[in-house]
């Protein structure tokens, strides 16, 4: 079996030692109950795979898709009594007494377990599996700077048509308007708490605030707060969240957006560390200056992940729909979305990401009967690429790369952009 806390094999010759007061006795007592059990998974990896995913959902404080582990492994091997001792702990924790109880009872008749182990769950019954409630704050502060090598996204093609036929005329994109780069300097400000470990609901806010070195029209601000919660019916399991945002621009009001969300974790027969999600959500946007472009936007979507202990991959794709409310160019719009993604350790403390997403929008009606008579239709495409590197138990540099390519069937519209940009961050 692997330490999850380390990453590293036990060493079953040397004798092992709990702190019962330990923040991880959960992992402590596994390790007591590895060296009494069947090494049965020795010759099975597909076990040892899913106690490792276990440990480690267990050390990053994912309490369900511990439980979901151990209880993958608990029906594969019904001896390891490793895994049966971390699914009782793990259930009292989250208030399932009466799941816990037998467990502890199974155990005890089961495994005969040395005095240590009987004390480690007398203290589990004692507390009668309530619940502690709990108040987690995690705050992040992160400072960049960085270059866009397309700040006001600007065309692509200077060149565009209007009109058709002898009427037809062509023009020129003014320079202000065609692609000018420029550097900024970004502050973004995380903060989450979690009130309960068990129950209740997550709370959130984002600041955040960019400002360009020559291109001050286009500096950023956005402000972002929102609630999450989580709950499960019989074996699905669902997450919402409510979020109210505003961004300015240029030091202006520029959008007010609302958006709530919903997903399911889907009860499937996959093997341990996959796990299939559907979703859904509903945006509603005004623009402060533009509101021929508000507009509802309907979503759904489905997401494959495989989960191993040094590294993750997700898979998404989706629908959307963006109803226009007033009289917006080219009317409603329908658009489909993919996005690939890759998070894992290049070396012990340095983490790396890498995604791709690609995205398109086809609008309902033409753009402007007369001027443009073509519906719009855009595909965007956007690689991104990250590292973040510790610096002390704390902080953290990141450094990331993004490549976005936006094509259009109506040349102004299209463009390129490359933006390259560091970052130190703190967490509290």
């Amino acid at each position: 079996m692997i330490n999850a806390a380390s990453g590293t094999p036990y060493d079953y010759s040397k004798p092992v030692s709990c702190n019962l007061r330990s923040e991880k006795v959960r992992l402590c007592v596994a390790a007591l109950f590895l060296a009494f059990s069947p090494t049965s998974s020795a010759t099975e990896p597909t076990s040892e795979d899913v106690y490792r995913t276990a440990m480690q959902a267990l050390a990053e404080g994912r309490e369900s898709d511990a439980r979901d582990a151990l209880n993958q492994l608990r029906n594969k091997i019904p001896d390891s009594a490793g895994a049966w001792l971390d699914l009782a702990i793990l259930h009292c924790s989250l208030g399932d007494q009466a799941i816990a109880e037998a467990l502890f009872t199974e155990i005890e008749s089961r495994f005969s377990p040395p005095a240590a182990i009987l004390e480690i769950i007398a203290l589990q019954r004692a507390t009668q599996c309530k619940p502690a409630a709990m108040k987690r704050r995690r705050t992040s502060l992160q400072i960049t700077r960085g270059y866009d090598s397309n700040a006001n996204q600007g065309a692509s093609n200077p060149n565009f048509s209007i009109g058709s036929g002898i009427n037809r005329i062509e023009l020129t994109v003014q320079p202000a308007f065609q692609p000018i780069s420029d550097q900024y300097a970004a502050i973004s400000i995380d903060s989450r708490e979690k009130r309960s470990s068990s129950k209740g609901y997550d709370s959130f806010i984002k600041l955040r605030l960019r400002s360009y070195d020559t291109l001050s029209h286009l500096d950023t601000g956005a402000l972002i707060a929102g609630l999450e919660e989580g709950w499960q019916v019989n074996d699905w399991k669902f997450e919402g969240s409510a979020t109210a945002g505003f961004t300015s621009l240029g030091g202006k009001p520029y959008m007010y957006q609302m958006q709530v969300q919903a997903n399911a974790l889907v009860p499937t027969p996959l093997p341990a560390g996959w796990s299939f999600v559907v979703g859904g959500g509903l945006a509603r946007s005004h623009y402060a200056e533009l509101s021929s472009s508000d507009g509802y936007i309907l979503e759904s979507w489905t997401s494959l992940r495989k989960r191993r202990p040094n590294i993750e991959w997700q898979f998404n794709a989706g629908a959307m729909h963006d109803k226009a409310i007033n009289r917006r160019p080219g009317g409603n719009r329908s658009g489909v979305f993919g996005v690939i993604s890759v998070h894992f350790k290049v070396a012990s403390d340095i983490e790396a990401e890498m995604s791709w997403q690609q995205q398109r929008w086809l609008s309902k009606e033409r753009y402007a009967p007369g001027l443009i008579d073509i519906r719009r239709d855009q595909a965007s495409a956007l690689f991104t690429t990250t590292a973040s590197i510790p610096l002390t138990k704390n902080s953290f540099f990141i450094t990331e790369i993004q490549a976005l390519k936006n094509r259009e069937n109506i040349s102004i519209f299209g463009y390129e952009s490359t933006v390259l940009q560091f970052s130190w961050q703190y967490r509290l």
